[in-house]
């Protein structure tokens, strides 16, 4: 028996040891390939480039195409390579998550995309890019800025903002990293390891399942629980998220106003559309306040976005900042969406209109302001295309 503590002791350092190798196997492994994406690891962004895909929708809807086309040029971002001379360009870059995105959408169907398109018919040597990426809230939008798209000095970017930061607990040390001084030595350590960074994006990945965030499945309102809308329930719900989350998201979407100026580039901020809302859907003629939707209803998913949509006015105005309200515009249609949140081919067609119907107007008002003066830089005298009529020799 005398020598049985001396045996557990093995076999605890021998247990120990294992799991050590094991874990630096695993850690090696990841290194070499990571079957998880990853695009904010620490606070630097890793994005894929040069790559195009072609795959099958997972969702079985006439509402998105089956086949879809992803296409990342060399900075990560759908579109066009930046031109050389891009500083001669009217210069667009989408900033948001996957409502900006559109990653079940082809290439030429996404609503940045059909902006362009628009652009393109008024103005010379348009290129606009899509950064949207899934899941990004304001920290993720504030790195991106910092670290890709606010180099490249863009004249004007378009941020749909706000439903990635309803209700996010978890921002707080994020807005920490955003001053490398600020950041922790468990966010650093963390950032260094492909292992606990892979593991950090699984928990964000599951908290952002567990707001309602994720997209792969079709919605089909004729089979969604009814909630009964209670207004004393809403308006603790929207008092809980002023009191607690609206501030830091107003200091944010500030810092990115801030940002983006500074570096000579427009912001132009869009309010979040969705399907939740107190109306009636026109297609299925269905209610859409009472529907369920992770413990609550439509109508306080509404009202509670509204109060983050409400800030993104406040800043607008207070800042002298363009602000698309595409919230208030869209149509709360089902065709439009595939789900709660995110666009149809239609939807995105209808979202590209509301913001070029807006953009192409202030765009023109900017350079009558600036031509007389013959002060403003590029981005304000906006080369407008040339128009060329048959006439008779």
């Amino acid at each position: 028996m005398q020598g049985s503590p001396r045996r557990i002791l093995i076999t605890l350092l021998a247990l120990g040891l294992g799991g050590i190798i094991a874990l630096l196997l695993l850690e090696v492994g990841l290194r070499i390939y990571n079957p998880i994406p990853r695009t904010v690891r620490g606070r630097s962004i890793t994005l894929p480039v040069n790559r195009s895909v072609i795959y099958t929708n997972p969702m079985k809807t006439s509402k998105v195409d089956r086949q879809v086309t992803v296409t990342r040029n060399r900075l990560g971002f759908r579109g066009p390579d930046p031109p050389d001379d891009l500083d001669a360009w009217l210069s667009v870059i989408a900033v948001g998550g996957s409502t900006t995105e559109c990653r079940f959408l082809s290439d030429d169907r996404t609503w940045p995309a059909l902006v362009a398109a628009r652009l393109d018919a008024v103005y010379d040597s348009v290129w606009l890019n899509n950064a949207g990426l899934d899941g990004h809230s304001t920290f993720g939008h504030m790195v991106l800025l910092e670290q890709i798209v606010l180099d490249l000095h863009p004249d004007y970017l378009l941020l749909l903002v706000g439903v990635n930061d309803v209700g996010r607990d978890d921002l707080s040390q994020f807005d920490l990293s955003i001053d490398p001084a600020a950041q922790s030595l468990r966010d650093r350590f963390i950032a260094a390891s492909e292992l606990l960074s892979t593991m950090q994006v699984l928990y964000r990945s599951l908290h952002a399942s567990r707001l309602g965030l994720e997209h792969l499945r079709e919605l089909d309102l004729t089979t969604v629980p009814r909630i009964p809308v209670d207004e004393r329930a809403i308006a603790a719900a929207v008092r809980a998220h002023r009191t607690r989350f609206t501030e830091p998201y107003s200091k944010r979407l500030t810092r990115i106003v801030e940002m983006s100026r500074a570096a000579g580039s427009e912001p132009v901020l869009i309010t979040q559309p969705v399907l939740w809302g107190e109306t009636v859907d026109p297609t299925t003629g269905i209610d859409l306040g009472p529907l369920a939707y992770s413990g609550t209803n439509g109508a306080t998913r509404w009202r509670v976005l509204e109060a983050y949509n409400d800030v993104t006015r406040r800043i607008g105005a207070e800042h002298g900042v363009l602000v698309i309200d595409a919230a208030r515009r869209m149509p709360k249609d089902s065709r439009l969406y595939y789900d709660w949140m995110h666009y149809s081919n239609e939807g995105a067609a209808e979202m590209a209109g509301i913001v070029a119907s807006e953009l192409i107007p202030w765009i023109e008002r900017r350079s009558a302001l600036k031509s007389p003066s013959g002060s403003g830089d590029r981005a304000d005298l906006a080369p407008r295309k040339e128009i060329v009529t048959d006439q008779d020799p």
